[in-house]
C-alpha cells in the first residue's frame, strides 16, 4: 500500500508515525515520536513536489495517550507552521499499527497548479 497518493494537485498522506529511517519506532519517547511523525509527513509531501507542512489543509491525528501527545503536537504545529492553521481532528485510540507507536498523523495537502 502506498503511503501517499497524489491526484489532481492534491496529496493525501495515509499515515505517518514516529519511526526513523530504518523503520524503528522510538518506544517510550512521545516527543521523539511526534518529532519524527512531523518529519515523515514533511518528507512524504516534499517527495511529490509539495512544500511540506505549508501546503497542508487538513490533519487527522491518532493518539494512544492524548493527554501526553496533544500538547506536544500543538507546540509542533506552532513551531513548524506558525502562520498556518489547517483543520485538525485528533482522536484517542487503544492501539496503533505497531505496539510501540504513540501517534499516527494523516494529512491532506494542496498546492495548486504549477
Amino acid at each position: 500500500m502506498s503511503e501517499l497518493t497524489y491526484v489532481n494537485y492534491k496529496a493525501q498522506d495515509l499515515g505517518q508515525g514516529g519511526w526513523d529511517d530504518s523503520g524503528e519506532v522510538k518506544a517510550n519517547d512521545a516527543k521523539g515520536q511526534v518529532d519524527l511523525a512531523f518529519e515523515n509527513v514533511d518528507k512524504a509531501l516534499r517527495a511529490v513536489g509539495l512544500r511540506g507542512w505549508e501546503d497542508v489543509f487538513s490533519v487527522r491525528s491518532y493518539h494512544r495517550d492524548i493527554d501526553t501527545t496533544f500538547p506536544i503536537v500543538v507546540e509542533k504545529f506552532k513551531e513548524r507552521i506558525p502562520g498556518h492553521r489547517p483543520t485538525w481532528t485528533c482522536v484517542q485510540v487503544a492501539r496503533l499499527a505497531f505496539p510501540a507507536m504513540d501517534i499516527e498523523i494523516e494529512v491532506e495537502a494542496y498546492r495548486g497548479k504549477k
